[in-house]
């Protein structure tokens, strides 16, 4: 009878663990399909920070404008902390188009035809994108440093095209022939700094 006894409690033990395993498998489910319903309540994170359709507003004339520019400069900084780009101003001169005026730094390391270069790169963005400018003008500056060791930002080369010349220009053209004999070729331009070989 000792046998069937130990028989008998090994099945009951068995049975009871299988019990337990059910009724933990069965809060489970139970606990998931709670979680569940209430994540469907409410709404998820995306779901509450995407605008309908309605209110999306299409992007700004001017703010394409100032992309259009600030994505010439893979670097936004240059060498000595200056922002690349330092000012862009943009006036609305009728209904359509618009004037820019940009000012731009060069690294303590860049001569004026790298500033020629950054200068013909920003007007073959503004036109080849029908941004609607009629006329941008482009003033590089660069960074002196006296022998007292006083650093003084100052411009050195100023720049401008008007949409008249540059309907004319194929922008499909080479573009290292647009960048340094079309473009500079066709502007206008005027120095005003010839310290240290400007």
């Amino acid at each position: 009878m000792n046998k069937k006894s130990n028989g008998n409690n090994r099945q009951t033990m068995l049975y009871i663990f299988i019990l337990v395993v059910i009724v933990l498998v069965v809060a489970l489910i139970i606990s998931s399909m709670n979680n569940d319903s209430q994540e469907s309540k409410s709404p998820t994170r995306s779901q509450e920070s995407v605008p309908s359709n309605a209110t999306l507003k299409e992007e700004s004339n001017e703010d394409k404008i100032k992309k259009s520019i600030n994505d010439v400069f893979v670097l936004k900084q240059t060498d000595t902390g200056l922002d690349k780009v330092s000012k862009i101003n943009i006036v609305k001169n009728d209904k359509t188009n618009y004037e820019v005026e940009v000012n731009i730094n060069s690294d303590s390391y860049q001569g004026l035809l790298i500033l020629e270069n950054e200068s013909a790169d920003i007007y073959i963005s503004l036109y080849s994108n029908e941004l609607n400018v009629s006329k941008a003008t482009v003033h590089g500056y660069h960074q002196f440093s006296d022998e007292y060791g006083n650093s003084t930002n100052e411009k050195v080369l100023t720049t401008q095209l008007d949409k008249d010349v540059a309907n004319k220009i194929n922008f499909g053209a080479d573009e290292f022939d647009l960048r340094i004999k079309i473009i500079p070729g066709l502007w206008t331009k005027s120095f005003t700094n010839h310290k240290n070989g400007y």
